[in-house]
């Protein structure tokens, strides 16, 4: 059996607005074969998939994670990169 977390939850260092209210952490669930072919359909880019697959794994728009403040993105990208490793 596996004990690996299925979710991970990122404390943002800078907080941002999202639907009128504060966004502090973000919680991103492990990510699927299906969710990467899927980020991939129509991308322009490695950015562009990044981009779609933390909005799919965290369930926030794409205008939303595009607000984050680049040093806690980073940290987001590194969450999700360990969840893949």
């Amino acid at each position: 059996m596996s004990t690996a977390k299925t979710t991970v939850t990122v404390e943002l260092q800078y907080p941002i607005e999202n639907e009128g209210k504060t966004l502090k952490t973000i919680t991103m669930r492990r990510p699927t074969v299906g969710d990467s072919v899927t980020v991939q359909q129509g991308a322009s880019g490695a950015a562009e998939v990044e981009l779609r697959l933390v909005s799919l794994l965290s369930s926030l728009s794409i205008e939303t994670i595009a607000k984050l403040d680049m040093k806690d993105y980073v940290q987001v990208q590194s969450v999700m990169r360990e969840m893949m490793g």
